[in-house]
């Protein structure tokens, strides 16, 4: 029992010692100033070619070409296949899970064999399982969606209406 008097003591007080102590300013040595954003130092070199560009061009991370375009709209639109796909298993499968479910209540209440119990749920367990596929499946769609969207969204392509800035018009 001392102990913890001991122990809550000493936590109390350098609690007060923390709190009640004012800290000295500390002020930055002069030779590590670090400049303003932006600024370039001796040490990261000249500018590059992309700050010396003037100003009414913008500059373009990368240009999609034709044979990028079509590699990307490919993705995207196999990616919405699949989740179309994905979708539709998800569901359909869902809802004859749903039905086998439904039918081995009933079955309960009307008496049912080990054989006909065994079966429904075999079947039961085989349809949670595709719809579990399903799911993934159009997950992996969406995905590859969002990916291709974004990349053309990146490279200023044409698959995306809205266009980021920078882009040229077209």
């Amino acid at each position: 029992m001392r102990c913890r008097q001991f122990g809550v003591l000493a936590v109390a007080g350098g609690l007060g010692c923390a709190v009640g102590q004012p800290t000295a300013l500390r002020t930055l040595d002069p030779d590590l100033a670090v400049g303003k954003m932006g600024n370039r130092t001796a040490f990261e070199g000249p500018a590059s070619a992309a700050q010396t560009a003037a100003p009414d061009q913008p500059q373009r991370d990368h240009v999609a070409n034709d044979r990028d375009q079509r590699a990307l709209r490919g993705v995207f639109i196999a990616g919405a296949v699949l989740a179309g796909v994905g979708g539709g298993t998800t569901l359909a499968f869902g809802i004859a899970g749903r039905v086998v479910q439904f039918q081995l209540k009933k079955a309960y209440e009307d008496g049912v064999t080990r054989a006909h119990e065994s079966y429904l749920r075999r079947h039961g367990a085989a349809y949670n399982k595709v719809a579990i596929a399903g799911a993934s499946i159009g997950t992996a769609g969406v995905l590859m969606m969002i990916v291709a969207a974004g990349l053309d969204y990146t490279r200023c392509g044409d698959l995306i209406v809205k266009k980021r800035e920078g882009c040229k018009p077209g």
